[in-house]
């Protein structure tokens, strides 16, 4: 419990003294995402096609970092939903500070009620049922993490990341990242973990460590984009075992044309796609609007993935 309150001092509150407390929390599985009010026509988006399309019936949690972030009457409303839950992180971890946008993504599951927890952006758009996705998964069934990889775009820095992971893993050291292939090599729009893991709750702490404000000032950042990274480094540094679903992150959408020409069948341009481990189109991360904010622009043409 010292070493506890030294390294997480953030966790602590009321009812929580413990790392052992915080686990004794959760159960069940469920899904848990964050918008503030301007995405809440995303937000509902995605729970209506979660119900009604999917057929999932999962608990979601929506949380929102207090008053200012996501509206009394957008609230209200989402309030009204069944098996819908609103949490606010300043009453959940009180003493976490100055993290907000995507560093809040580790936060949320942490926080979360669920025991096996599921993330989704607000933006993603599901093709498969998230819980069918999850029992059929052999990569989560042995390691309690589903990870998908991002797409490939500037060098990484391996000297960085080496620095605080001197004996890095066999998936590491297969990894785009470490071979300073990419500077991307996770995509975090849906992230899967089974917090009944002893490790992979550690994992869970250290990535929101590295999200806390110094943190990611001092390293994160200066490094890598965003969150989505400190899924797996996390990982790496409390050398649990975890798993990335094989393949690239793909594009779903409609064959490329230039200049008025021809459509190019090698490359089909659209938001990013993913696929399962039987290559079955998962999700993919964005709507199906040519500009998210702007429905009047119209829709993307969906052929090919």
């Amino acid at each position: 419990d010292t070493l506890t309150k030294r390294l997480y001092p953030w966790i602590m509150n009321d009812k929580v003294s413990s790392i052992n407390d915080m686990m004794g929390q959760w159960t069940g599985r469920g899904i848990a995402f964050t918008f503030p009010t301007s995405g809440y026509p995303r937000g509902v988006h995605l729970i209506l096609a979660l119900r009604n399309i999917l057929n999932c019936t999962l608990p979601i949690e929506i949380f929102y970092i207090g008053e200012n972030d996501l509206g009394r009457p957008e609230r209200e409303k989402l309030a009204k939903l069944p098996m819908v839950t609103l949490i606010n992180m300043e009453e959940r971890l009180p003493k976490v500070r100055d993290v907000n946008g995507f560093n809040i993504k580790p936060y949320v599951m942490l926080a979360s009620s669920f025991r096996e927890i599921i993330f989704l952006d607000d933006d993603v758009t599901m093709i498969q049922n998230p819980s069918t996705l999850v029992d059929e998964s052999l990569i989560y069934k042995t390691h309690g993490t589903l990870f998908f990889l991002d797409r490939s775009f500037s060098a990484g820095n391996s000297e960085w990341a080496r620095s605080f992971i001197p004996f890095p893993s066999i998936t590491s050291e297969n990894g785009r990242y470490m071979r300073d292939v990419s500077r991307d090599e996770q995509e975090s729009s849906l992230v899967v973990l089974d917090k009944g893991r002893i490790g992979i709750v550690h994992a869970l702490l250290a990535a929101c460590h590295m999200n806390l404000k110094e943190s990611r000032d001092e390293a994160l950042h200066k490094h890598t984009h965003g969150d989505k990274e400190s899924f797996w480094l996390s990982h790496e540094l409390v050398r649990a075992p975890y798993g990335f679903i094989p393949g690239i992150g793909g594009a779903a959408g409609s064959f490329r044309t230039k200049n008025g020409g021809p459509p190019e069948p090698d490359v089909v341009c659209g938001p990013q796609s993913h696929i399962d481990e039987m290559r079955r189109l998962t999700h993919f991360n964005g709507l199906t609007l040519l500009h998210k904010d702007d429905p009047s622009k119209g829709y993307i043409d969906f052929h090919h993935y």
